[in-house]
């Protein structure tokens, strides 16, 4: 019937993401097995607590918005737009750093940037 006619940009990314998690945690599991694992986990957070917890949290879920809003503007823009767009983007994130952050920039930087 109608399986797949939903699939606007915001739902495609969110199924291949699923679908990439569930890939890999059982490779996940395999390479590094679990009890290596949840060592790693609570190293990390007795030295940083709960403040280590939310760190995680919002980095995974700040990076999921930032690839769904560029596959959404993926979706409205064709591919050369898109990667002038993105290129500008990192331009001004560069710019704006520099004065926010009062970033000491050589000429080695100026170049590499």
């Amino acid at each position: 019937g109608d399986i797949g006619k939903n699939m606007y940009s915001a739902n495609l990314y969110s199924v291949l993401t699923i679908m990439a998690t569930f890939m890999l945690i059982p490779i996940a599991f395999a390479v590094e097995g679990p009890s290596a694992m949840l060592k790693g986990f609570n190293v990390a957070y007795a030295r940083g607590g709960t403040t280590f917890l939310m760190s995680m949290i919002y980095s995974g879920l700040f990076f999921y918005m930032y690839n769904e809003v560029a596959f959404l503007a993926l979706s409205k823009l064709d591919p050369v737009s898109h990667a002038v767009s993105n290129t500008m983007k990192r331009v001004v994130i560069i710019i704006t750093s520099v004065f926010v952050f009062h970033t000491a920039v050589t000429p080695l930087g100026v170049a590499g940037s």
